[in-house]
């Protein structure tokens, strides 16, 4: 898993194109959203990876399984869930899902399920 509270973070992170320029924009809107930002404050992005444990996200202070978080919404982009957890008025966490093959079905159904399609 990797978590990104600033454009820095994004450095050392071995990410696709795609993925990497989703997880730019995120971070960026935060930044410009929270000013001035403070990531243990507002909020940051995480980006799940294969062979991470999809059913402890308490790295992310999370009492979830990520089939069980509940989202306010989630979008695809990128090839990617994309869901927005709010943990109270001011903190958000962004979570980044790639649907790839690894992603167990009974998750890509629950993403599915919360997906906004407005």
């Amino acid at each position: 898993m990797y978590i990104f509270k600033s454009l820095r973070d994004l450095e050392g992170a071995r990410l696709s194109l795609e993925i990497s320029a989703l997880i730019r924009r995120l971070v960026s809107d935060l930044i410009l959203a929270c000013h001035p930002y403070d990531p243990e404050a507002d909020g940051y992005v995480a980006l799940i990876e294969d062979g991470g444990d999809l059913a402890d996200l308490s790295a992310l202070g999370l009492p979830y399984a990520l089939d069980s978080v509940p989202f306010e919404a989630v979008q695809v982009e990128a090839g990617c869930y994309v869901g927005v957890f709010l943990a109270n008025n001011q903190f958000g966490l962004t979570v980044v899902v790639p649907d790839a093959p690894w992603l167990p079905p009974e998750y890509r159904s629950a993403l599915e399920a919360q997906r906004d399609f407005s």
